[in-house]
């Protein structure tokens, strides 16, 4: 797989695998179907920021993705701002790129997936 030349060197690490199964994404705007800006990484939308403390530079190139529909109802509770935003649900496989499990401070079950050059990830998924 090509990665976006904006990726840091060794991202996505090398312990990151092939996504497989069901996962679960925030979607800010309200519209029937998944739009390609709805997936774009907190470092395309803020490339003259520097990388939030919390997050590596890599994680700051990926996508934030649940693997639990509990999970990111729940998130939606907890995190003001997350309550207006509709869930998506997609089915990931080995060439939707690479993800790995990052606990946040919110979340254990949640993943940075990092998507590979001409993929389209608002294709795998559907607003539920």
């Amino acid at each position: 797989m090509q990665w976006p030349n904006h990726f840091p060197e060794n991202c996505p690490p090398p312990s990151a695998l092939a996504p497989s199964g069901k996962f679960y994404r925030f979607i800010e705007q309200n519209h029937t179907f998944p739009q390609p800006e709805d997936f774009s990484s907190w470092r395309v939308l803020n490339l003259d920021k520097k990388c939030p403390e919390n997050i590596t530079e890599c994680q700051a190139c990926g996508l934030s993705v649940y693997d639990s529909f509990e999970e990111i109802q729940r998130m939606q509770k907890v995190i003001p701002r997350l309550r207006r935003m509709k869930i998506a649900v997609g089915i990931l496989n080995k060439h939707s790129g690479k993800i790995q499990n990052t606990p946040s401070r919110n979340s254990r079950l949640h993943y940075t997936w990092w998507v590979a050059v001409d993929e389209k990830p608002w294709q795998y998924f559907l607003i539920s």
